[in-house]
């Protein structure tokens, strides 16, 4: 009957280490997955709003130009 009651007290401590690692996996997600993707969606939604007719670009195939006409909501 011992052994049982000692058991039955570490239990609590086992759900709360659950949980602590629950919220660290979280935080490493958050911080190497989640932010970064924010932060790069957010300079592209800059840099697309600072383009004006006659900036020189290049395409993610290795295309240069430069810009004649920008439409707003459009994306070519």
């Amino acid at each position: 009957m011992l052994t049982t009651d000692l058991i039955l007290l570490q239990a609590p401590a086992a759900g709360m280490i659950n949980i602590l690692l629950f919220a660290a996996m979280f935080a490493v997600f958050y911080f190497f997955i989640i932010r970064p993707q924010m932060k790069k969606a957010k300079d592209q939604q800059k840099f697309w709003s600072e383009l004006k007719k006659g900036d020189r670009v290049v395409t993610s195939g290795g295309i240069y130009g430069r810009i004649v006409e920008k439409k707003e909501n459009s994306v070519l």
